[in-house]
């Protein structure tokens, strides 16, 4: 069955803080794709990436999806995260007409479902102060959501002040009196401390039993992630980014106890399951975790559905807000998400509904 890509529309979508490039292909079949990549940073250099491919794309078949990931932008070729975002909205988006082509969830090309229901974790919840988080919490643990992901104010001078360690502490303890003793804790910290400063920081929080310490020091060589990942009894989560050459030296060396992955952040679905089962032989947990602002739920709830070794699916805080009053909600029950069983990736776009809800639509 042959399916030509005929069409490219880029559109640049933005609600609830978050902006993407929500792409479109469309096939002389009459089926319509869709891929997203979020506007994290150089938007010119992910739009000069996506037209460049354009070129590429239209004539191509759609169901030879690896193949064209390989042509546009083969494995060996370092490149930068605007442009494997693009990449993973065009992969994505073949990927998309395929299932629809097919009438089969994207998730059957890669081995079939694995588990019934996705375990979620919910990220950017309002965190001006501990009392703020708690509140906001609240509303999360009355729908049955069972972790949380919180991340403390931090800049790279305050940590080093005499008494901040203990302020932490504290505020840590609000929170965990305030979700109770069964909440799986995230304590992100975001990159920000020294691994001397992020060790101390694992210890102290260790009587507090948090679930995970996410992005818990500055980008350090393997090695020294790896050494302090073994010297803190808190197990540790983060990732490289990038395509296996970026993330295999971390899972060689044992660097992480939980790897986070973003399909558009390595480039597309397929990579990520690569990555996957990589971290899998590793005996390496992976979280599933996406940004974006419509489609890019997609790759992530399909990669959170057939990966054996997944921890949670992140969910953004803002995503639940937004798409309550939708047609279709995103609906977390018992603190697990359904998996999606339409078509593709199991999303079809309303930018109407998106306007609708206080979001902004432009075509680029």
């Amino acid at each position: 069955m042959a399916c030509k890509v005929t069409g490219v529309t880029r559109t640049r979508i933005s609600v609830g803080g978050r902006e993407a490039v929500l792409v479109e292909l469309q096939t002389d079949a009459g089926i319509r794709g869709y891929g997203e990549a979020a506007v994290d940073g150089y938007p010119a250099t992910m739009l000069g990436f996506l037209r460049d491919a354009e070129s590429t794309l239209i004539g191509w078949d759609a169901f030879r999806v690896e193949q064209f990931s390989h042509r546009v932008l083969p494995l060996h070729v370092h490149t930068s995260a605007p442009i494997l975002r693009g990449m993973a909205a065009l992969e994505t988006a073949l990927w998309d007409i395929k299932g629809r082509a097919l009438q089969s969830a994207v998730a059957q090309f890669f081995g079939g479902a694995v588990r019934d229901r996705i375990r979620v974790c919910v990220r950017d919840v309002p965190a001006g102060s501990p009392d703020e988080f708690a509140r906001a919490a609240a509303s999360l643990l009355a729908e049955g959501i069972t972790a949380l992901r919180w991340r403390p104010l931090l800049d790279r001078t305050s940590i080093l002040r005499r008494g901040y360690l203990e302020a932490l502490l504290r505020q840590v303890e609000r929170i965990r009196q305030a979700v109770g003793p069964e909440i799986d804790l995230v304590c992100d910290l975001a990159g920000v401390p020294s691994p001397a400063v992020a060790r101390a920081i694992g210890r102290a929080l260790e009587p507090l039993r948090p679930c995970l310490l996410a992005d818990p020091c500055t980008p350090a060589d393997p090695q020294t992630l790896a050494k302090l990942t073994g010297d803190v009894r808190v197990p540790t989560c983060g990732g490289a980014g990038g395509r296996r050459p970026d993330q295999l030296p971390l899972l060689h060396a044992r660097a992480l106890s939980a790897l986070c992955l973003d399909p558009a952040g390595c480039g597309g679905l397929s990579e990520a399951r690569h990555i996957a089962a990589a971290a899998e032989s590793h005996y390496t947990p992976v979280i599933a975790t996406y940004g974006g602002v419509w489609a890019s739920p997609g790759p992530a709830w399909q990669l959170a559905t057939v990966v054996p070794n997944l921890l949670f699916l992140e969910v953004p805080y803002s995503e639940i807000l937004w798409r309550t009053g939708l047609p279709h909600p995103l609906r977390i029950e018992e603190g697990y998400l359904n998996i999606p069983e339409a078509p593709g990736l199991g999303t079809d776009p309303d930018l109407a509904a998106l306007q609708r809800a206080g979001g902004s639509v432009a075509v680029c």
